[in-house]
């Protein structure tokens, strides 16, 4: 029993290796929901890196962060029982403690990163909504988000594809001191085009979590809202 999981893992990990354009012409049907996203995907979001540049308080005001990001989306691949894709993120990020009063303290923390993240989506037979995980298949640093697995849900909603996705269980915080803390993210991107260019909307709740009793508390300072662009 324990051979089989071990060799469906390895299957699922190998097809989401294999880039769409090479089994296009073998695709099992699909119901329309999943046909939407798999098309926005492949026609609007494949292939295209996003960036974006903000400057903004976590921690519940206790640390400010200089964040800039490029995310690149890549090795689509639609499977009978739905689909897959990674996306690679460049992240370049510097924190700072603050005081009371809202100013910088001590020495910077470069936080700077590269990882991959895989997403594996599956249609749900009794709802037919798209349900999957995403989880971190390769980091630059051991400490940043070491194997921490989301949830994941997409969908059409007029022009644009929706994607939210919730921390399970708990992740690492970067806090004060450089130090971690435990804590959840719930994130929704809205993806559109703009003048034939890809745009997302980001929206992100941050929550402090008990690692015990697993309860959430919405952190004290409200993540921005953050604009991600298409660049050449």
């Amino acid at each position: 029993m324990i051979r089989k999981v071990l060799e469906a893992m390895l299957l699922v990990f190998a097809v989401a290796a294999i880039d769409l354009s090479s089994v296009h012409a073998g695709e099992p049907p699909g119901k329309p929901e999943r046909d939407q996203v798999v098309k926005f995907l492949r026609d609007k979001v494949i292939g295209k890196t996003l960036e974006t540049k903000s400057t903004s308080q976590i921690a519940n005001g206790k640390v400010e962060a200089v964040f800039e990001a490029r995310r690149t989306f890549s090795s689509l691949v639609k499977t009978n029982e739905g689909f897959t894709f990674d996306i690679l993120i460049a992240i370049k990020q510097t924190n700072y403690d603050m005081d009371d009063q809202g100013n910088r303290i001590g020495a910077s923390h470069k936080k700077n990163r590269t990882y991959v993240s895989r997403y594996l989506v599956g249609e749900k037979l009794s709802t037919g909504e798209l349900i999957g995980t995403e989880v971190d298949v390769f980091s630059s640093d051991p400490d940043a988000y070491p194997y921490t697995p989301m949830v994941v849900r997409m969908g059409i909603e007029g022009d644009a594809l929706l994607m939210d996705v919730d921390t399970v269980l708990y992740q690492d915080f970067y806090g004060k001191d450089d130090r971690f803390t435990p804590g959840a993210l719930e994130i929704r991107y809205e993806f559109r085009t703009d003048k034939g260019r890809l745009v997302a909307r980001q929206t992100t709740r941050a929550y402090d979590v008990d690692p015990k009793t697993l309860e959430r508390r919405l952190q004290t300072q409200p993540r921005p809202v953050e604009v991600l662009r298409q660049v050449d």
